[in-house]
């Protein structure tokens, strides 16, 4: 036998405890997979199969079948349950075990990249110059003021105009909308909802940050040391001493 029967049974165990964690996470989060739009349902599926793996050290499985010769990767965000559910087939078929795989058949590699594109655009938009990226601006408050402002960030190769909601107001945000749809049918505007903000009211000034440098000439050589009065608190420098910064220190410290 080419690979030893101890190695791929220990291996099909693994995608066994895998396969059963990734399929039961499908159905612990059914009820929110039935609310996603059907576009998107196998993109949610996977999702859900990815957090599933995620919870395994993916580490110690890869390196187990790197060491058989097994050239693809368990972890391709894209499609894992297919991924897992070939793996299992290969080993199974070695060691002359019968399996029967999932009745409705995985995301592949092909569907996979096909959803990526699909979904990529439909939220980006489309590049017209076939360029595999996506532009996305965020706007600032000229673009309700100034149309051609606008324009000239269509015409440079914006695909999407982000508008960040925690700032500016409504009234600006559907102008610079409005402009935008003037300048391009194709350009994709996304609204940045803004989150809680904590306030925590007038905070108290703190210490404040004494930098002291010492005078150089311009090799950088020092021409003149900084002087610096260390003394307990209230005790000040007479007036004939020279100093560039004063720090109060405890009495007790300073014996």
């Amino acid at each position: 036998m080419l690979f030893k029967e101890d190695n791929l049974k220990e291996i099909g165990q693994q995608l066994d405890a895998i396969l059963s964690k990734v399929l039961n996470y499908e159905n612990r989060y059914q009820h929110y997979i039935e609310k996603v739009h059907p576009k998107y349902k196998k993109s949610a599926k996977n999702l859900i199969h990815y957090l599933a793996f995620r919870t395994f050290d993916n580490d110690i499985i890869q390196n187990k079948l790197h060491k058989l010769g097994f050239p693809s990767s368990t972890s391709s965000e894209s499609n894992i349950l297919h991924n897992l559910v070939t793996y299992k087939t290969i080993v199974k078929s070695l060691l002359n075990q019968s399996y029967d795989p999932p009745k409705e058949l995985p995301v592949n590699k092909k569907e996979s990249n096909a959803l990526l594109k699909l979904n990529a655009e439909a939220l980006f938009g489309k590049s017209n110059n076939g360029r595999y990226s996506k532009i996305m601006v965020t706007q600032p408050t000229i673009a309700s003021e100034d149309k051609d402002f606008v324009n000239s960030l269509i015409k440079l190769g914006m695909d999407c105009a982000r508008i960040n909601c925690a700032h500016d107001e409504e009234v600006i945000w559907k102008t610079i909308i409005n402009n935008i749809k003037e300048s391009s049918e194709d350009c994709k505007i996304m609204m940045d909802l803004g989150g809680p903000k904590l306030r925590t009211g007038k905070m108290k000034p703190g210490p404040k940050v004494i930098h002291i440098k010492p005078k150089r000439n311009l090799l950088g050589q020092v021409t003149a040391p900084s002087k610096v009065w260390m003394a307990p608190y209230g005790v000040v420098p007479q007036s004939n001493i020279e100093y560039d910064a004063v720090i109060p220190v405890n009495k007790k410290w300073l014996k």
